[in-house]
């Protein structure tokens, strides 16, 4: 059956729910989200201070043609991320813990995104996809 006469899902009565059409299956699936893998995928943790920015990427080097990062903090206070090295708890964007952050990118452009943490040594967890 095509899709076009299958029905859509819902949620709270009679708002389309976010879906992608399963072939296999012949229906509507949910669609919860996630990175579209194109070339490859890096995961790592880094340790973010108090003292200085540091760059946020999974490995030694950011991913090339980087197209998403996803970010969460798993120490037990905030981190502030910025474009810059100079990025602080003034100028940066709050993650708290727990938080999951999505970043996009235009391929071709390779942005760095830098953490500070307002206290201690935190954990942040990255995963990169291009």
């Amino acid at each position: 059956m095509s899709y076009s006469t299958k029905p859509l899902i819902t949620a709270q009565g009679s708002l389309p729910a976010p879906q992608k059409w399963d072939q296999a299956g012949d229906q509507y699936r949910p669609f919860t989200g996630g990175a579209e893998i194109q070339n490859g995928f890096k995961v790592g943790a880094v340790s973010v201070g108090t003292t200085s920015a540091i760059e946020l990427k999974a490995e030694a080097s950011a991913m090339p043609n980087r197209r998403k990062m996803i970010l969460r903090v798993s120490g037990n206070d905030a981190v502030y991320i910025g474009p810059t090295n100079t990025v602080n708890s003034t100028t940066g964007y709050p993650l708290l813990p727990g938080d999951k952050f999505d970043l996009t990118f235009d391929p071709m452009v390779a942005v760095p995104v830098y953490a500070i943490a307002a206290s201690g040594s935190q954990i942040v967890r990255i995963f990169e996809v291009n």
